[in-house]
């Protein structure tokens, strides 16, 4: 079987590996079984973060795009994380604070 190329973003296989995964996009590591959005790619290594802040590497050839649900997961999660946040910066001001 002859390999063929319509561009240079194509290999026999399919896609080029850079092509793989974009900044932005909700992974899932198979190495870690933890999901989180793409923060940056340095070669074959995509930098992945949770919203509660936890951010490691991982290659890209261990990561596949997340599934639906996983994806639906982890917004719920942000919206969660986001919530505990703004309640802790919106407490009413003490008596004291409140007399100045």
């Amino acid at each position: 079987m002859a390999k063929t190329e319509t561009g240079p973003e194509t290999t026999q296989s399919g896609p080029a590996m850079t092509e793989w995964f974009r900044v932005g996009d909700v992974v899932s590591d198979g190495i870690r079984c933890q999901v989180g959005e793409v923060n940056a790619i340095d070669g074959d290594e995509l930098e992945i973060v949770r919203p509660s802040g936890l951010t490691w590497w991982a290659s890209k050839y261990h990561c596949r795009q997340a599934s639906r649900r996983e994806r639906e997961t982890l917004e719920t999660n942000r919206t969660l994380r986001l919530k505990a946040l703004s309640a802790r910066t919106s407490r009413p001001a003490s008596s004291a604070e409140a007399q100045r």
